[in-house]
């Protein structure tokens, strides 16, 4: 209910809210002992500014949205069949009390989904047993962000069916290996998504982990890619075995930043980088290509539809060849 009232209000203008229930106007002389219908209540108006011009006159437009469980529309409903529509003159006092015991019910079994829901999660994230899908990982990285005080969206939580494939490919797919990496996630989730800060952390300067998240990223924005395995073998196209060497390069400069720096695989690269930077590893010019370079790594990663120009990637793994070389005579003997 929390939830669904905050995505209205994020999305529309509230104009007026009523909460359930409300102050009893019954007969005293047919005493409820339950609350009756539980729902919030909204006149909203779409926002002008999320309206195309063709669509604008919309914006005048008072809506009501109702939020209620599916039990408890139910109820409300058999409830206003019978008291507001009678067949045949207004209901017993029996009648009365038996909406009244199944409105009882109702809430004792919303009560027991929430217990149940809680239960799960707390059995989730205490066990190493794995997510059954991506939507049971979505769930658990909310609660763990709502429990320091955070909020996500659709938006700000990013494409967990992205990190759930790869984190099932590579076994990693239970609270216990997410955890640690959550408490090291900047909490600012508007300049990027937590799946993918998440992922970052994770694939930190090892090839292979890069490697199978390409695939699952690929996987899951192309379903049919997963029938390629049924498929003889292809040569590597030019285009992949430029991407291959490029992310080679970028995980190997992270596994040496890493080196450098012990706890870098604990916090953003960009911070990594600011060090090295301070330490003088690289100067103001190569940190300014590093940062380009971030840039496309993210792309690379993160959006693999996005087509990018061969000889940017050979220019790009070539830079990073370079600097790695730099920063390895330039840091000395461990």
């Amino acid at each position: 209910m929390d939830e669904a009232e905050r995505l209205i209000r994020q999305a529309l203008s509230v104009t007026k809210a009523k909460f359930f229930p409300a102050a009893s106007t019954a007969d005293v002389s047919v005493p409820k002992r339950f609350s009756g219908y539980a729902a919030r209540h909204f006149h909203v108006q779409i926002p002008e500014k999320s309206l195309t011009s063709s669509n604008a006159r919309y914006a005048t437009a008072l809506i009501e949205v109702q939020v209620a469980s599916v039990l408890m529309h139910a109820w409300s409903e058999v409830e206003h069949d019978l008291v507001y529509k009678p067949l045949e003159g207004a209901l017993s006092g029996s009648e009365l009390a038996l909406l009244d015991q199944l409105n009882g019910l109702l809430l004792a079994g919303e009560i027991a989904l929430e217990q149940l829901q809680r239960a799960g999660d707390e059995r989730v994230a205490m066990a190493a047993t794995p997510f059954r899908d991506h939507f049971e990982l979505g769930e658990f990285l909310r609660s763990r962000v709502a429990g320091r005080g955070g909020q996500l969206t659709e938006a700000t939580l990013g494409r967990v069916d992205v990190l759930f494939d790869y984190l099932a490919d590579s076994n990693l797919l239970n609270a216990t290996v997410i955890d640690p990496y959550l408490d090291s996630v900047e909490q600012d989730f508007e300049s990027r998504p937590l799946a993918e800060k998440l992922a970052d952390l994770m694939l930190s300067g090892d090839p292979s982990r890069y490697a199978a998240y390409q695939k699952a990223a690929s996987k899951t924005r192309h379903p049919s890619n997963s029938r390629a395995k049924e498929l003889p073998e292809q040569p590597a196209t030019d285009a992949e075995l430029l991407l291959g060497r490029f992310v080679s390069a970028w995980a190997e400069l992270e596994a040496l930043l890493a080196s450098r720096f012990p706890d870098s695989r604990a916090r953003p690269l960009v911070t990594t980088l600011r060090a090295a930077l301070a330490d003088g590893l690289v100067d103001d010019e190569e940190f300014q290509q590093l940062d380009s370079l971030r840039k496309l790594r993210n792309s690379i990663v993160h959006a693999p539809a996005v087509i990018i120009p061969l000889v940017e990637l050979r220019q790009g793994a070539v830079q990073l060849e370079a600097l790695r070389k730099e920063i390895i005579v330039r840091s000395g003997p461990n």
